[in-house]
């Protein structure tokens, strides 16, 4: 009797399980869980631009350089993004204080029972000070200005 409800619970669990993980593939169609990949999208300023760094291996010379930038939430975070081979070359006309969008892979990979995650870029659009992406979406609509000459009277139409 025992083991009968123990084995129902047991079952119980591995149906919620079933339906935890459906429900989340669903929810993450971007997320391929033998890659380890996600795609994503940041929003930010640039705070620091790292220094260069190139190496040779046997595909040939490689050059990579790291980005911090501050994402703009109520707790701003800093993020560390890599920029691989031409994106180098994009990432040099940044200054400090640019506003950015980036699309990024998020990346894990295990080296000595150890795991080690990525966060490199794909994609980078400098944001116009007209307001695109996230700050057009925060910042209030101006107030329309009326301009009322005496002549016309007190009323505005």
């Amino acid at each position: 009797m025992r083991k009968m409800a123990e084995m129902q619970r047991s079952a119980k669990r591995v149906n919620n399980l079933v339906a935890v993980s459906v429900h989340n593939a669903k929810l993450a169609r971007s997320f391929e869980p033998n890659k380890k990949t996600m795609s994503l999208e940041l929003s930010g300023k640039v705070v620091k631009l790292m220094p260069v760094q190139r190496g040779e291996s046997q595909r040939g010379a490689w050059q990579k350089q790291d980005m911090i930038i501050e994402t703009v939430e109520q707790y701003p975070k800093q993020v560390a993004i890599t920029c691989w081979g031409e994106k180098v070359d994009e990432i040099q006309k940044l200054q400090p204080g640019t506003q950015i969008k980036v699309g990024i892979n998020i990346e894990s990979r295990e080296y000595n029972e150890r795991w080690y995650t990525d966060v490199r870029a794909w994609k980078i659009d400098v944001e116009t000070a007209g307001g695109s992406g996230l700050n057009a979406a925060m910042d209030p609509p101006e107030a329309p200005v009326i301009n009322m000459d005496e002549t016309e009277g007190d009323l505005p139409f």
